[in-house]
């Protein structure tokens, strides 16, 4: 696998890891994200798009620019079957 593919996979996780935290940190509230975020990192953008594919994260839009973010249950697992 090259680099880039460890890269993406890594960075994946770590996004997801960053919701788990923020998700139990701040009472299971979601994480708000602007578009503008995503828009000047694409690879930040494609990785949650690919979480949100697999099921592993929760998206809600509102309006045109404002995302929140939860882990799902499936989600939540992964992070913890991982760190046990």
């Amino acid at each position: 696998m090259s680099s880039a593919r460890y890269k993406r996979k890594d960075l994946r996780f770590s996004l997801l890891e960053a919701l788990y935290d923020h998700y139990f940190e701040n009472g299971g509230t979601a994480l708000k994200l602007i578009k503008e975020d995503l828009v000047n990192d694409p690879e930040k953008d494609l990785a949650y798009n690919y979480l949100e594919k697999k099921g592993l994260i929760v998206v809600e839009r509102q309006g045109q620019s404002n995302f929140y973010l939860k882990p799902s249950v499936h989600g939540i697992d992964l992070v913890e079957d991982a760190t046990t």
